[in-house]
């Protein structure tokens, strides 16, 4: 899965390595990897604030990962 923070500077990704990462935007750097789950992250999606994102794993969790503000 896949998700644009709300104003369009990150981009959020799910991986099968078990994590999500954030990627500044428009240049690709990586800037924060969330670990946590215990297998492949599925979903994510971003707040409208852009403070907070979710996370959803085969392992049968959903984490919800404060990320600014």
């Amino acid at each position: 899965g896949v998700a644009f923070s709300p104003d369009g500077t990150q981009l959020i990704t799910a991986n099968q390595q078990a994590v999500a990462q954030i990627w500044s935007l428009p240049d690709g750097t990586l800037t924060a990897t969330l670990q946590g789950h215990e297998s492949t992250v599925h979903n994510v999606s971003a707040s409208p604030n852009g403070n907070q994102i979710a996370t959803s794993s085969r392992d049968g969790t959903v984490r919800v990962w404060r990320i600014g503000g």
